[in-house]
């Protein structure tokens, strides 16, 4: 026989399962960067809110192992601005290949006030084609 007890067991288990009773979870959230090129340079921009700084940078070119660069910077982190790119520190991106930008914005005041996420995650993947010597960002992700 099943009781309201048993039910109620039933109908809430599924969302202990699911993962849906997350408050307050720390794990910072994914958002899309946009790329294009400027400039015969691949530009990576981003949407910092309030105080956010970057506090890493990561780059890599799918397939290629030895081709990942990662930057991560000391204190409160590099100022960015939604209207600049990100710097790439030279990154020999090539015509051809297929490249991931993941950056990490932090948020000094989130973490004094013990607001969680402190963080949140930027990532865009492209493929870069060649057209008469300049760089083309012929699909993004």
């Amino acid at each position: 026989m099943i009781t309201v007890k048993n039910s109620l067991f039933v109908f809430i288990l599924p969302f202990f399962l699911s993962g849906c009773f997350h408050l307050g979870d720390p794990r910072a959230k994914l958002y899309n960067a946009s790329a294009m090129v400027v400039a015969n340079n691949i530009c990576v921009l981003t949407q910092p809110k309030g105080d956010e700084k970057m506090v890493s940078l990561s780059i890599d070119e799918a397939g290629n192992k030895e081709s990942i660069f990662n930057k991560f910077y000391d204190g409160d982190g590099l100022a960015v601005s939604s209207d600049k790119c990100i710097p790439t520190y030279n990154y020999p991106f090539r015509a051809g290949h297929t490249y991931n930008v993941s950056i990490t914005l932090r948020s000094q005041d989130k973490k004094s006030k013990g607001i969680v996420p402190t963080a949140r995650l930027y990532d865009v993947s492209f493929t870069l084609t060649g057209k008469n010597d300049e760089l083309v960002i012929s699909s993004i992700n």
